[in-house]
């Protein structure tokens, strides 16, 4: 799916052209998931410490 992504904003790779878009796709598939999950702590953890009975102070 991401190939056909690639291969249709930059045409039909040639031999080994496309391994230089594997870093690039693992680097922003990372970035993606490191802010979801950085999303989904901040959104929770209001209600994590509310469960534990935690204060701020």
């Amino acid at each position: 799916m991401v190939i056909d992504a690639v291969t249709a904003l930059f045409g039909h790779p040639k031999g080994d052209s496309m391994r230089k878009w594997w870093p690039l796709i693992a680097v922003c598939a990372g970035s993606f998931l490191f802010l979801l999950d950085t999303t989904v702590v901040t959104v929770a953890l209001p209600s994590i410490g509310a469960e534990l009975s935690a204060s701020v102070e």
